[in-house]
């Protein structure tokens, strides 16, 4: 079959889609059959106690990650599922594992009773067959005394569950007299427990039956001797007194070994009276627990409001039939101590007390041997010695409770369920959302208001709902109040986090902690020690997501302390070692909020600051750096921010150069411009200006003149860079001075001043050499190699660009490295040495690409479909250039839509599509005379007067006349259109202007 096999009768054996996985360690294999077993989500902590107790934590976190990485390339990436701060096996029809179909065979036998079908009897003896050997037999792990201790306990229960099993066959076969299958079921119970009477009963019975009395005897005897030898016992009476039938040759009773009268028993839950949906993974889990005689406690526990109550109550009622006793129900209130627990269970349980005993010994006594589930509700309200729980399970055989608690017990002898929010829709899939169980009460809760409420106009918004609140079933409750007929969703949802104060309940049978979000909360945060309130406080600094590393360095609070609330479900882990609040606390927190304390915000910003200054953007760690910034990105611009508010400078200026560069290498130049330009003003707001903040001010300014250079506002970026060069020359910060010239040549030579682009570019190349500056030195030579391009020098191109190349790849600084072959793939493409250009566009863009710098990928994909069109394919090309364009679109990069809309109207002209060509050089025209740049507006304008001399002479000399007149266009550009004029004996006097030459192209498209 395909899918997840784990056979773990005998030796391991795990099939991945019918091939074996291989795992590089034994715990990891443990660490599978552990979460096959189990089959719920374990906890990291639990598995680090399991697989790794005398490591240190620190140690211990890697290698479970470690462990975890392996595990999920052996099982393709498919079958973990990691949430929050547990880690479980994914559930699905293709995952099978034969110990869990051994038990759910035989619950369902169980569960059946006398009821059982045929179907359910051959399930179960297919399940036996399963069990060929031991549990795990031959497997250990030495170094884990732990999992050693869990495994023998394991398979220890799962030989008593395989006998279970066999009384349970036999059971069947004599009641519906089968004796040839009751025997031999009953010879494999007899070899698997050689001393017990049972099997040798049932054996006695089906060969008398079978007419073969003295075989029954010789088994008899047989037992009868290995008993006396080995045991120096007698068989039991009920085996003696079958024994001495035979021998009288009386008639045999039909009935099993032993007959019972069943017990009345009690039932006092109370109902559900409000909608149940969902919980499937969590009623399973509960079931299967509980099923197993060794799990006498299991404590659900959660946050209020998460359904703890419900979803116990739901749980009761199918387990009706289960329990011989009965179930009951208690509900502690504020301060209950023992005695006032013992008199609620004997409530419940109609036991009166005597005076002879205390009461306590009177009640475990009354429970030794009752099949009773006890549900313990509030169990946080509890102020009693828990060892009264612990002797409850010590001194009973049968009792099983269910305690609903806001947090565990902390006894060893617990079994825990952490319960969440119900299952949100993962997508905005419509059948997703109907399916899931938060939509589902959302709903319900909607309609048992407004009956008439039809969700599917609202379908995407209600799952937006869902999410917000992470599923929390009373938040849900809550909301559904304020959706009736006139539901805005838009300004709903817009103003989600700000109405959760609003959401209240006025339900007079609700109890006053659950009478509001904000009711929920204080009551949650009542319960905690100072520590962990203390933690969650300052917990509202943080924006998204942190890592345990920042909570400690920041806070001061241990791991402990974090993971304690996470427990409690006041943090939410959303991936590997990464926790965050959940939405839904933020505006309470807000109340109690410690952002203000000097304390925690200074750690805060410094810590951020620090974590970005020391990345490496410009070595060989340049990736993981950039993935490192990505991940704390919403951390980094609230610190960012908090710091230019706090007006720490000298802190700011650490942000300055990796955040820049971050934003610049991923193309996100509109979010690196409002990042930067308040922190600008808000400087240059100080007047006069202390010298100590000019430096950071002046790289501020420049950097800020980048992004508006990206997002093509030229005048505004050559104003900013040459107030910064202007700075940085009175501080002589000559490091810095280096790197504005730079970026100053750059938008000169967008602006088509290339004179005065080399000028500034051999300054930065001095300025770089006295500092033995690697990096800039690099830098300048590659832009004087893109000077050299633009002279048609390409022997000088190259060579520079080599130079550069060679620094870059001394440096591993990737990106860098991949615009320089870039640089290069233009020089070659220019001396049509076409495979050589397109061998180092692809580099280029190998590089881009793992980078995920998006604008470095247009840049090389628009070379890609320029060798193309030069190879007279225009409609790859075409293909290529819309892509760069809805790239240039997406990152707000004007000189992008500029060049793909220029060589959109090139490829739709080889076409022969002259309309659509001339609508793409229009649009080029356009954005390139809104940015100013008459060096690509120059090239632009000749190109159409080129395509346009044969059809509409006179309209190419009206463009060759605009581009003669107006000096802001090139002296070549210029020159060469007073000759094309001479040649047509055209006065050198222009019809139009570029704006109105526009115009003209616009009102009466010549092309058609």
């Amino acid at each position: 079959m395909s899918g997840l096999e784990i056979y773990l009768f005998g030796a391991p054996r795990v099939l991945c889609d019918e091939e074996p996985i291989k795992v590089d360690t034994r715990k990891a294999t443990a660490l599978l059959i552990y979460l096959a077993v189990t089959n719920v989500a374990a906890h990291r902590t639990q598995l680090i106690e399991l697989l790794w107790a005398d490591y240190k934590e620190e140690r211990a976190r890697a290698s479970l990650r470690r462990t975890l990485s392996s595990l999920r390339k052996a099982l393709k990436h498919t079958w973990l599922v990691v949430e929050d701060e547990t880690i479980a096996l994914r559930q699905s029809d293709d995952l099978m594992v034969d110990v869990r179909v051994f038990r759910s065979a035989l619950w369902q036998v169980k569960k059946m009773g006398q009821a059982a079908t045929l179907s359910d009897i051959q399930a179960l003896e297919r399940a036996t067959h399963l069990y060929t050997a031991d549990f795990l037999g031959g497997f250990q792990l030495r170094d884990s005394l732990p999992f050693e201790e869990w495994l023998l306990t394991e398979a220890q229960r799962l030989q008593h569950e395989l006998l279970d099993a066999l009384s349970l066959l036999a059971d069947w076969y004599i009641s519906h007299n089968n004796y040839h299958d009751l025997i031999r079921i009953a010879e494999r119970w007899q070899a698997l427990s050689p001393f017990e009477d049972k099997p040798i009963y049932y054996l006695l019975q089906a060969h008398t039956h079978l007419g073969n009395r003295s075989r029954a005897i010789q088994i008899f005897e047989d037992f009868e001797a290995l008993l006396r030898r080995e045991m120096e016992m007698q068989p039991m009476p009920e085996t003696q007194a079958l024994y001495m039938q035979l021998l009288d040759g009386d008639a045999l009773p039909s009935e099993g070994f032993i007959t019972t009268l069943t017990p009345k028993t009690i039932f006092r839950v109370p109902p559900l009276l409000k909608p149940f949906v969902g919980r499937e993974h969590e009623l399973r889990f509960l079931t299967e627990r509980l099923a197993d005689p060794t799990c006498r406690i299991v404590t659900i526990h959660s946050i209020g409001g998460a359904g703890k109550t419900t979803l116990a109550l739901r749980l009761a009622h199918l387990l009706k039939p289960n329990y011989q006793f009965g179930i009951i129900y208690v509900s502690l209130e504020n301060n209950t101590d023992e005695i006032s627990l013992i008199s609620q269970l004997a409530t419940a349980l109609e036991l009166q007390f005597h005076d002879r005993d205390s009461t306590r010994d009177q009640l475990l006594q009354f429970l030794q041997h009752k099949s009773l589930l006890a549900i313990i509700d509030n169990f946080e309200l509890y102020n009693g010695d828990v060892q009264f729980i612990i002797d409850l399970l010590h001194h009973t055989t049968q009792t099983q409770l269910v305690v609903v608690s806001q947090k565990p017990l902390g006894i060893q002898e617990e079994w825990q369920l952490a319960l969440k929010g119900l299952a949100l829709p993962h997508s905005y899939d419509e059948k997703d959302i109907r399916t899931s169980a938060a939509f589902q009460l959302l709903v319900k809760s909607i309609q048992r208001l407004n009956w008439a409420f039809d969700p599917e106009v609202h379908l995407q918004d209600l799952a937006t709902i869902c999410q917000f609140f992470d599923g929390m079933p009373l938040a849900l409750e809550l909301v559904a109040a304020h959706i009736d007929d006139h539901f805005d969703s838009a300004s709903f949802i817009a103003d989600l986090e700000a109405r959760i104060p609003e959401l209240t309940s006025t339900y007079v049978n609700v109890p006053e902690r659950h009478r509001s979000l904000y009711a929920v909360f204080d009551y949650s945060w009542q319960q905690l020690e100072p520590a962990l309130q203390h933690l969650l406080a300052c917990l509202a600094i943080f924006v998204g997501s942190f890592d345990q590393e920042a909570v400690s360095t920041i806070t001061g609070h241990v791991s402990r302390t974090l993971t304690q609330l996470v427990e409690l479900g006041l943090v939410k882990v959303v991936d590997e070692d990464r926790y965050a609040l959940p939405s839904v606390l933020r505006p309470y927190l807000s109340t109690r909020d410690l952002s203000n304390d000097h304390t925690v915000l200074n750690a805060y910003t410094q810590y951020y600051a620090t974590l970005v200054h020391e990345l490496d953007l410009n070595g060989p760690e340049q990736l993981a750096a950039l993935q490192k910034i990505e991940r704390e990105l919403p951390n980094i611009i609230n610190g960012f921010n908090a710091t230019r508010k706090m007006s720490r400078y000298q802190r700011l200026d650490l942000y300055l150069d990796n955040l820049f560069l971050f934003f610049e290498i991923r193309g996100r130049y509109i979010e690196g411009e409002a990042l930067f330009a308040p922190a600008e003003a808000a400087m240059r707001a100080q007047q006069p200006m202390p010298l100590e903040m000019q430096s950071t001010y002046a790289r501020v300014l420049g950097r800020l003149g980048v992004f508006r250079r990206h997002l093509g506002a030229l005048s505004d970026a050559a104003q900013h860079l040459q107030t910064a060069l202007g700075l940085q020359e009175n501080l002589s910060d000559w490091a810095n001075l280096t790197w504005t010239l730079n970026q100053l040549g750059v938008v000169e030579a967008m602006r088509g001043h290339i004179e005065h682009a080399e000028q500034y570019f051999e300054q930065s190349l001095n300025s770089a050499e006295s500092l033995e500056d690697e990096l800039q030195i690099a830098v300048a030579t590659a832009n004087l190699g893109i000077v050299a391009t633009r002279h048609g020098d390409y022997a000088r191109a190259e060579t520079l660009h080599r130079r550069s190349l060679k620094i870059y790849e001394h440096m591993k600084n990737w990106r860098l490295l991949a615009y320089t072959f870039n640089n290069l793939g233009n020089v070659y493409f220019l001396q049509e040495k076409l495979d050589r250009a397109v061998f180092h566009y692809m580099k280029s863009s190998e590089h881009k690409e793992t980078l995920g710098d998006r604008w470095g990928m247009a840049c090389s994909l628009m070379n890609l479909g320029r060798v193309e069109l030069s190879r007279q394919v225009p409609q790859v090309a075409i293909e290529t250039f819309q892509q760069c364009l809805e790239i240039s679109q997406d990152l707000g990069k004007r000189i992008g839509l500029v060049l793909s809309h220029q060589h959109l109207g090139e490829s739709y002209l080889a076409l022969g599509e002259a309309e659509t060509a001339l609508h793409h050089y229009r649009l080029a025209a356009e954005e390139a005379l809104a940015l100013g740049n008459f060096s690509q507006l120059g090239a632009i304008l000749a190109t159409l007067a080129d395509a346009l001399k044969s059809t509409q002479p006179a309209l190419a000399l009206d463009i060759w006349a605009t581009i003669a007149v107006d000096e802001r266009f090139s002296a070549a550009l210029r020159a060469q259109a007073t000759d094309t004029l001479r040649q047509h004996q055209r006065p050198k006097e222009a019809t139009y202007t570029p704006y109105t030459l526009l115009e003209r192209l616009i009102e009466k498209p010549p092309m058609r």
